[in-house]
Order: C-alpha cells, then sequence, then structure tokens
C-alpha cells in the first residue's frame, strides 16, 4: 500500500536519461494497492506493464492516475524494478512562450551539455595561444562528445520528443 499525502516532493524533475543497455529485460506484473489522502484510489489490482510497448492513462480526475505515475517514478511500487528509466511531466507549467517541443527538449539535460560544450570548443577564440598538447587535448575532447552525441541519438531528438 502507498499514502501519498507525503511523497509528491520526492518525485524527480524530468531528465532524460540516456541508457541503451536492458534496463527493462522483461514485463513487469506486480499486485498494486493506492491510497492517497486516506482515500482507496486503486484497490487489490495488478499493475502490468509489457515491455516496448507505450501506455497513456485517460480518466477522470481524482481516480489515481498521477498517483499511479508518482509511484512509479519515485519507486515506491514494491518489487518494482529501480532500473527502469522513467520520464515525468508536470501537467501545468508557468506560461512562456517556448514550444511543447522546447520544454521536452530541454529534459535532455546531457544533449544540452554536450551540445553547449562542443560549441563552445569549436567557437574558441583563434587568437589564443594554444600549446599543442591543448590542441590535442580539445581535439580529443570534441571527438569524445561527437561518440557520445551519435550513441544518445542526439539527431534525433526531435522525432523521439
Amino acid at each position: 500500500m502507498i499514502d501519498f499525502a507525503a511523497k509528491k516532493a520526492k518525485v524527480p524533475p524530468p531528465v532524460v536519461k540516456h541508457n541503451k543497455g536492458t534496463n527493462f529485460i522483461s514485463d513487469i506484473s506486480l499486485p498494486l494497492t493506492i491510497i492517497a489522502g486516506g482515500n482507496l484510489l486503486i484497490s487489490d489490482t495488478t499493475l502490468q506493464l509489457i515491455k516496448g510497448v507505450k501506455y497513456g492513462l485517460i480518466g477522470r480526475n481524482g481516480i489515481g492516475k498521477t498517483c499511479l505515475i508518482d509511484a512509479i517514478s519515485s519507486c515506491d511500487i514494491e518489487g518494482f524494478p529501480t532500473e527502469i528509466h522513467t520520464l515525468q511531466v508536470e501537467q501545468e507549467v508557468d506560461a512562456d512562450d517556448k514550444s511543447v517541443m522546447n520544454h521536452l527538449l530541454d529534459c535532455d539535460t546531457e544533449r544540452n551539455a554536450l551540445n553547449i560544450e562542443m560549441d563552445e570548443l569549436l567557437d574558441e577564440d583563434e587568437e589564443t595561444e594554444k600549446s599543442e598538447a591543448q590542441e590535442e587535448a580539445e581535439a580529443n575532447r570534441v571527438s569524445e562528445i561527437a561518440e557520445r552525441l551519435d550513441f544518445i541519438e542526439a539527431d534525433l531528438a526531435e522525432q523521439k520528443a
């Protein structure tokens, strides 16, 4: 049983974690009961997630959709694999001029940081004197960044989002 009255603050901010390993190696089937604020929201049911299937939750307010997602994201379901990557995006965000696509892309902090570092390395002032060792180190870092961007399929970020 899970009581979510004090659990909401534990839910991490949305962040993309790139892991091409076998972190979802099998289907998940677990018994589940969820209580929020003393109210029984999900009772004696089975949470079943099949590898490779995408899910969406729909239903009227107050039936436990957000509580279920919170339970998965904060690893509060007994027996739920902790190595599985989840991405939780808030239902409501402060209004701004940023597109939904850009909000999603901003969650990929690793891709963003690598792109910024790559831009900084490539845009450095050519007038700065550097030793051969510094130039070699920068060239190696550019190569490492390019390999990592390729590995995480950074060029497909918009398609995935």
